[in-house]
């Protein structure tokens, strides 16, 4: 791939297409190497330009020893020479079983990243990765049998866990970036790791003459990932319709379940990211965090029919009265306790939105968020259940009842707004008036970012 000329156009109109606007905040990732080392000298040399402000954040992950700390204390130098107010942390990285150490530390880094962007107001990160990364991560995913979604690889724009990432430097190649280095007379620490074979970037780069006599150039492979991106975001409009079509009629959704069609009258590919998101939005996780080919299988699992039950991705999948339902699943780990202060609103088990709203004067402590349990359990039957989950508690809904949210004030239940609509009779009294919610997030099936 043949680089533009000037580097510092080629990043301003990548900023510029990517939505960024006078006073807005940019937080760049720095290493301390060539990539993040041109980052940062672009982007302090545009800011004036385009009027937005800088921060830099640089993590310590301490899989690198001494290196690392020279690489921190490096970029540390240059922000202070740039005037980029920097954030900078040491993390020593404990890999998960079965996790590399390199899968650890990345994310370790980006949720660090991602907490420095937030505490910036909302900071836009922008990270260093060019068309040589972009080039190499589509080989390392094809080499995976990843489909669409993985072969688009790296895109310009995304937003992910409430943070919009930017990566202006992928119409750059390795090439572009040392002549812009050694053209303004900058410096840059080099990592001794990005030379050992131990790894498998590194391996593909010293492959790169090879393949490109194949025709795997890295212009070919940048063609082949933003096609494969125009048919992921084709892919996702489908499933938009799909899920919007299905959510249509939906008597558990309130209890947070969500009825599955037994025979998906869509493309295979649509029912599968369908099903995805469900589990996601009703397990409370991350988009993505459950591994697709155990979604393949279980959509596989439903289309034959007759399935009797399974688990994933912390859902329950189990056949009741009015289909096939799919809800949290509390019997192998416990629900989150949480503690909300009146007037204040904030996410419970990543499923359900919650608040105790004042009204008037309102207790002198906080309300404790919990999972049902007996004591739940005996207040509900002292409780006529709100119009609308009557029904359901009856019958599909008691399945339900454990992944519910109740509010508790000291030793009290004071509500329990899924299944009864107000506080509970005889919790109020003078000076302790809240008014509790609980609301599904069932948008985020459509609304991803």
């Amino acid at each position: 791939m043949t680089g533009p000329a000037d580097p510092a156009a080629a990043v301003r109109r990548a900023l510029a297409g990517a939505g960024v606007a006078p006073g807005q905040t940019l937080l760049a990732a720095v290493s301390g190497g060539l990539d993040s080392t041109v980052l940062l000298h672009l982007l302090a040399d545009l800011r004036e330009r385009m009027g937005f402000r800088l921060h830099a954040a640089h993590l310590d992950h301490g899989l690198r020893g001494a290196a690392g700390e020279a690489d921190a204390a490096f970029a540390a130098q240059t922000c202070r020479r740039l005037g980029v107010p920097l954030t900078a942390a040491r993390r020593p990285v404990r890999p998960r079983p079965g996790e590399s150490p390199e899968a650890a530390a990345r994310r370790v880094r980006y949720r660090f990243l991602f907490a420095a962007a937030r505490a910036l107001g909302g900071a836009r990160l922008v990270t260093a990765h060019h068309a040589d990364d972009l080039a190499e991560t589509v080989l390392m995913r094809l080499a995976r049998g990843s489909g669409p979604d993985g072969l688009a690889a790296m895109r310009g724009r995304i937003s992910r866990d409430e943070v919009v990432v930017l990566r202006p430097l992928l119409g750059l190649t390795k090439a572009d970036l040392v002549g812009h280095l050694e053209t303004i007379g900058a410096e840059w620490f080099e990592d001794p790791s990005n030379q050992s074979l131990l790894f498998e970037r590194v391996r593909l780069r010293a492959e790169r003459a090879s393949r490109e006599r194949m025709g795997l150039s890295d212009h070919a492979l940048a063609l082949a990932a933003r096609r494969a991106g125009r048919a992921a975001d084709a892919l996702e409009w489908a499933t938009d319709a799909f899920v919007a079509s299905m959510m249509a009629n939906q008597p558990l959704l309130e209890l947070g379940g969500v009825v599955w069609p037994r025979e998906a009258s869509v493309p295979q590919d649509i029912a599968i990211r369908g099903l995805a998101r469900v589990l996601a939005v009703c397990g409370g996780t991350r988009s993505g965090e459950v591994e697709l080919a155990a979604v393949e299988r279980l959509a596989a699992r439903i289309a034959c029919g007759n399935l009797p039950g399974a688990t994933l991705g912390r859902c329950q999948i189990k056949p009741l009265s009015i289909g096939l339902v799919i809800y949290r699943e509390v019997h192998r780990c416990d629900l989150p306790w949480l503690t909300l202060q009146p007037d204040e609103t904030r996410v419970w088990d990543g499923r359900f939105e919650v608040s105790a709203v004042g009204d008037g004067a309102s207790p002198d402590g906080p309300v404790t968020v919990r999972g049902w349990d007996e004591a739940a359990d005996r207040a509900a039957g002292l409780v006529d259940a709100k119009p609308g989950a009557a029904v359901a508690l009856a019958a599909d809904g008691k399945d339900l009842r454990g992944g519910q949210p109740v509010f508790w004030y000291g030793n009290r239940i004071v509500g329990m707004p899924t299944v009864h609509g107000g506080p509970l009779p005889g919790v109020q009294s003078e000076g302790q008036a809240l008014r509790f919610t609980a609301t599904f997030l069932s948008s985020r099936l459509i609304d991803r970012d």
